[in-house]
């Protein structure tokens, strides 16, 4: 990046708003190897329950309710018991799609009790990522590994591939612009960024995040500024693009693990920033990623692998780890 550009970047960034930080924050529950040998893929939180949606590596689905205390294992009707992913209808909450391990995309019409296979045309993938169009939640997109993006046009009825342009086959992450739908954002196994334009019809290379082999594992965007993507990285740590993909730049002030398994956005705020880490737990930004401080040390010690936050109750955050821990820490 040339250093006219640097400085210009500088510049832009030292104007973002700081917003101060819960006074303290504490362990509600521990569910101690709630899912024990079988580590936290993915999680959601509906936002009209507060029940969270848990997608483990090979003990399939589970359901918790009453703000944790109870939990509920929703396997019905599934084949593969590896979920890699979880999305939520942001119409409907009872209809959730998930991405599984060699057997394609099932759905839920009501809320994780049953499952039925949603995978004509993508039948034996190994589905890692899924997003929706969010004002068109029918239009559906599938990272594959081994063969590249799917696309369904009728709620997963249905799929086509559409990867013309794509040059990875392995797609570990995809982000709908939340300015424009029509805009689809796709990172590869080995750190390759794509951009469609036309609804993943077709895709052109924008860049390549980190050093070659440290995948992506999370691109998140907000509606604040259309230019501005943040990449989670395994290796390389926490990137941003202020150009929407072109470049990509390194958050160092604090983050101290490159290693870099979930990120999340907080749903009110949208510069307070969280991030599970590999080694060191949660790092908390309250300035959209400039800078970085560890989050509840004192409660979280364990290897942090996905964040899930309340868009409900923005003082809740829940935390899953390597072992198949949950907590879920609230504001006080």
């Amino acid at each position: 990046m040339a250093r006219t550009t640097y400085f210009i970047i500088v510049i832009i960034v030292a104007f973002i708003p700081v917003t101060a930080c819960p006074v303290s924050w504490a362990a509600n529950y521990f569910l101690e190897r709630q899912f024990s040998s079988s580590y936290i893929q993915d999680m959601e939180v509906f936002p009209d329950s507060g029940d969270i949606l848990v997608a483990t590596y090979c003990k399939g689905i589970f359901l918790g309710t009453d703000n944790g205390n109870t939990w509920v294992q929703c396997n019905k009707g599934l084949v593969s018991l590896c979920i890699n992913c979880i999305l939520v209808n942001p119409e409907n909450y009872d209809q959730i799609y998930i991405g599984t391990c060699m057997d394609g995309v099932y759905v839920s019409k009501n809320r994780a009790r049953t499952w039925e296979p949603a995978h004509f045309g993508l039948e034996y993938l190994d589905v890692i990522a899924l997003a929706c169009d969010p004002d068109k939640p029918s239009l559906i997109y599938a990272g594959t590994l081994g063969d590249g993006i799917y696309r369904s046009t009728d709620g997963g009825e249905s799929w086509s591939h559409c990867s013309v342009g794509l040059g990875e086959k392995d797609i570990v992450a995809i982000l709908v612009s939340p300015w424009q739908s029509s805009i689809i954002y796709a990172a590869g196994f080995r750190g390759d960024v794509y951009c469609s334009k036309n609804n993943g019809q077709s895709w052109q290379f924008l860049s390549r995040i980190g050093e070659t082999g440290h995948f992506v594992t999370a691109l998140k965007a907000t509606k604040q500024d259309p230019y501005c993507i943040y990449a989670a990285t395994f290796g390389s740590g926490l990137m941003y693009s202020l150009d929407a993909g072109g470049h990509w730049i390194k958050c160092v002030h604090g983050l101290t693990d490159d290693f870099i398994w979930s990120l999340e956005i907080h749903h009110s705020d949208p510069y307070t920033l969280y991030v599970g880490t590999l080694m060191e737990g949660i790092f908390i930004s309250h300035d959209g990623g400039i800078h970085w401080q560890p989050f509840a040390r004192e409660y979280i010690q364990s290897p942090s692998l996905e964040i899930a936050l309340d868009s409900e109750r923005p003082d809740r955050l829940y935390v899953g780890d390597y072992f198949g821990d949950i907590q879920i820490l609230n504001a006080r």
